[in-house]
């Protein structure tokens, strides 16, 4: 009885440190990115900068932040908050409402995106995370008042 009670406790052991592995493991999306300019192809002039921090892409959650500086030196900041259940939600651009999002995720390293900006440009997106993990390409096409673009624009994973 007392191997038995032993093999159950072991085996509870395992089960538990095997759940809290498996939970402890690090969604790669999740980080601090930063934009290679060398790699990226802009329809517009290219910001100075532009860093974003993604803080879930899990269960379906999505929660980012960008921040940088434009071509003309002004700050920026877009943040999203939702689901990758393919529904709109708003994105914000320095502090307002800039228009709606949706996102669906077609395998765990990539997203498909629509979005439709207060502005009235559209765009669709392919969200690419590398085999590595250590980049993060999106592929955009759009319209504008301005007329069609296509661009691609590519973020290096920073060590934390």
């Amino acid at each position: 009885m007392r191997k038995i009670s032993l093999m159950v406790l072991f085996l509870g052991c395992v089960v538990a440190l095997s759940a809290q592995t498996s939970q402890s493991v690090a969604d790669p999306w999740v980080g601090t990115w930063k934009l290679d300019p060398g790699q990226s192809q802009f329809h517009n002039p290219a910001p100075k900068d532009e860093t974003v921090q993604v803080e879930s892409v899990n269960q379906g959650a999505i929660r980012y932040t960008a921040s940088g500086t434009d071509a003309d030196g002004k700050p920026f900041l877009e943040s999203f908050d939702g689901k990758s259940d393919g529904q709109a939600y708003p994105i914000a651009v320095n502090g307002r409402e800039g228009g709606q999002v949706s996102y669906h995720q077609v395998s765990d390293h990539e997203y498909t995106a629509q979005g439709k900006m207060l502005d009235g440009t559209i765009m669709t997106e392919t969200i690419t995370l590398s085999p590595d993990g250590k980049t993060i390409t999106i592929r955009s096409h759009g319209s504008s008042s301005q007329g069609a673009f296509d661009q691609t624009v590519v973020f290096v994973k920073q060590q934390q």
